[in-house]
């Protein structure tokens, strides 16, 4: 079954406000919400509005798995200076300079280690 977000928003607010006597229960028997989620949403009644709770949180925010920002203009840059080079060419360039980067921080932590946490 399907549950009810609006109507068990609506019917909380309702039960909060003391315009209708509704348990816990029943609300969960109208909606497929479970007492400990009807519980949780009553809590956020309280701080947020019902039209604010209904949109999900992470939309109009980028994906967790989208590029970030700073490799995606390490390309766009790359590109411009580069315009003809093929994709096997720009990802010899591109492997080697991120191994490069992580290189440099490995040496970076040695050094730092041995400097506070000599052995």
């Amino acid at each position: 079954m399907k549950k009810d977000k609006e109507k068990a928003l609506n019917l909380l607010k309702q039960k909060i406000n003391g315009e209708i006597k509704i348990t816990y229960i029943e609300i969960e028997k109208k909606t497929n919400y479970c007492k400990r989620q009807l519980i949780r949403l009553s809590k956020e009644i309280e701080k947020k509005d019902i039209s604010s709770l209904l949109v999900h949180g992470l939309s109009n925010k980028p994906s967790n798995n989208s590029i970030p920002t700073k490799e995606l203009e390490y390309i766009k840059n790359f590109k411009k200076k580069y315009p003809v080079i093929t994709i096997s060419q720009f990802m010899d360039v591109y492997h080697e300079d991120i191994n490069t980067t992580t290189k440099l921080k490995a040496w970076c932590y040695c050094i730092y280690t041995s400097m506070f946490f000599p052995t």
